[in-house]
Order: C-alpha cells, then sequence, then structure tokens
C-alpha cells in the first residue's frame, strides 16, 4: 500500500491516505514509530498492527462514551466518524463491542420505550419516529413497540391537559377549539381513532 498523503489533524495528529484513500488518523509519536511518510509503502503486516491499534481505540473511546449510559449504534457511529476515524475501522470496533453486548440497539430500544411508556410524554407514533431518527433500525423497532405495554389513554389524557381539557371534558369544548385540539393531537402523533370518541 502506497502512503499517498500525510495531512496535519489537529495540533497531535496527522490523517494518513493510502492508495489516495483516507486510512486513520495517527499520534506524531506513531507517525514517527511507524515510520510513515508520503510516496513511501507501507507494509501489510503494519497496516495490520496499525489497524489493531485503531480499533482498540476506538472501542475505548466507545466504551467511555457509553458509561453513564446506552447510546444508539448510529450515533455512535457518527461521532466516531467526526473523531475522524474511518468507516471500516469505526464498523470493526463497533461489531466487537456488540459481540460483547456492550453495544445494543435492541436493549437501548426496549429502554428507550419503557421511559418513554412510563412518562407518557409521547404518542406510540412519536416514539417510533424518535427511534428512527436515533437510527434504530425499523425491524428492531417494530419489535419493541409489538412486544410495549402503553396506557394510550393516559398518554391522551396528558396531551389533553396541557391544552386545558382531560378526555372526560373534551365533549364540552367550542367546534373551534375541538378543530384546533384535533390539530395538535395529530400533529403529536395520535391517530383520529385514538381520541375521536371523545370529541362527541
Amino acid at each position: 500500500m502506497l502512503i499517498t498523503k500525510v495531512e496535519a489533524f489537529g495540533n497531535k495528529k496527522r490523517k494518513v491516505y493510502l492508495d489516495e484513500t483516507y486510512a486513520f488518523p495517527l499520534y506524531l509519536s506513531e507517525i514517527r514509530q511507524f515510520h510513515i511518510e508520503e510516496g513511501s509503502e507501507l507494509a501489510e503486516d503494519i497496516y495490520e498492527e496499525i489497524s489493531h491499534t485503531i480499533v482498540s481505540r476506538i472501542m475505548s473511546r466507545i466504551c467511555y462514551l457509553i458509561t453513564d449510559y446506552d447510546r444508539p449504534k448510529a450515533q455512535i457511529r457518527h461521532k466516531m466518524i467526526l473523531a475522524g476515524y474511518s468507516q471500516e475501522h469505526v464498523d470493526m470496533a463497533i461489531s466487537k463491542l456488540e459481540d460483547m453486548g456492550y453495544v445494543d440497539d435492541l436493549r437501548y430500544a426496549e429502554e428507550y420505550v419503557r421511559c418513554m411508556a412510563e412518562n407518557r410524554s409521547k404518542s406510540t407514533r412519536q416514539i417510533e419516529n424518535k427511534l428512527l431518527e436515533k437510527g434504530i433500525p425499523r425491524d428492531i423497532i417494530k419489535q419493541v413497540m409489538d412486544n410495549a405495554e402503553f396506557d394510550e389513554e393516559g398518554q391522551l389524557d396528558k396531551a389533553l391537559r396541557s391544552r386545558g381539557y382531560t378526555t372526560e371534558t373534551l365533549h364540552e369544548a367550542t367546534p373551534e377549539d375541538k378543530r384546533k385540539i384535533c390539530g395538535y393531537l395529530m400533529r403529536k402523533g395520535f391517530s383520529y381513532d385514538t381520541f375521536s370518541d371523545y370529541l362527541t
């Protein structure tokens, strides 16, 4: 592999390109250790040693990142790539941590849904959309949502109380207020069928 470019990356690191493709970031001490110079060849065994070092470094950073709470895989990947690591090495590190049980989208989604269900702060559609935004795969979302227990009426009641009504008093609203509340609830992710009976 030909080292085609070495560029500055902060004060203490350099980005190394192999065969015109970005490969990895190295500290200046590692640049010297591995004799990284533009135009020189990088032996396969040295590349493997560097890759092992980089993957271990990413794994350590991820473990620090998830010390206090789980994070979805997509968010972890995004943060590590922003930190200057290549997609290949990031995926290798995440795969190892998944095998070890440290990164688990299913566990993250189950905990997120459990908290949302207990807090009754979001509709089921809002929860699904939030999980999608966090990069959780659709099949995991479906599995978790199918197994979760939701107090749909409690969620609806909480949303209505923010507008001065409850499921018991909604029918007392004026036609104009009902239209506004209907639009509000649908924007919150509630289907019309969920609350239509309370409007009459």
